[in-house]
């Protein structure tokens, strides 16, 4: 079914939301960030030391790349990330229903982030395969299937049900989608300009667009709400 909406708008709102919860959103971006940092400090490797890399040495900066990436501290890194995503989503979804968007958000079941690691999983090994063939089955799938982890922290689907929903609620609405996201990246990658401290800004407001863009694709009563958030 096409849907209508508005991507400046839904940036617009996403703004206001985190301009009335701005403290909790930035303080827990902020420890995403710090955490992450020292996970992925243990695990990488001195960038200072690709510049003394000769070409007969390519074997071996190979090798160590490929250890840093295996490393149980990488892996530690990547759900620590999943983690905050999981709270940060749960977060919006309070705040655009009018909740308290605070660390509550992330007292939510086991099965919750469980379901949610190996739908990100399937979802990332998918878009991988479409890559593989000429890019754009790649694009296409990212697209479509996009809300998927999305559905399953708000409407609390099984894996197989959030795909199935996510294909279903896109149809007809791919390049427009397309366009939408490449927008909200921008307005992320924006924060950078700004020494990068608007990044704290704009990535949790990221975020925020992209719940309130799941509710516009939700076939639900809360998608007129999530359109027109004052």
């Amino acid at each position: 079914m096409k849907r209508y909406f508005s991507a400046t708008d839904i940036i617009g709102n996403a703004c206001s939301i985190m301009n009335k919860n701005l403290l909790m959103f930035l303080i827990v971006y902020i420890l995403m960030e710090i955490v992450s940092s020292i996970f992925n400090s243990f695990a990488a490797p001195n960038l200072s030391m690709f510049t003394t890399y000769k070409a007969s040495e390519l074997q071996e900066l190979y090798s160590m790349l490929s250890n840093t990436y295996l490393s149980p501290w990488a892996w530690v890194s990547v759900l620590v990330q999943v983690v905050f995503m999981v709270g940060l989503s749960k977060m919006a979804f309070n705040a655009i229903d009018g909740k308290k968007a605070g660390f509550d958000a992330f007292k939510m079941p086991i099965e919750v982030y469980l379901k949610f690691i190996a739908t990100w999983i399937i979802y990332v090994f998918i878009v991988c395969v479409g890559l593989a063939f000429c890019i754009l089955p790649g694009i296409f799938l990212a697209i479509r299937l996009e809300f998927t982890p999305f559905y399953m922290i708000d409407k609390n689907l099984s894996i197989d049900e959030a795909f199935k929903e996510s294909w279903r609620n896109t149809s007809g609405n791919f390049w427009h989608l397309l366009g939408t996201n490449i927008l909200f990246s921008i307005f992320a990658m924006a924060g950078f300009l700004l020494c990068c401290v608007g990044a704290f800004y704009t990535f949790p407001a990221f975020y925020v667009a992209l719940c309130l863009l799941t509710r516009v694709f939700s076939n639900n009563e809360q998608v007129e709400e999530a359109y027109t958030y004052e």
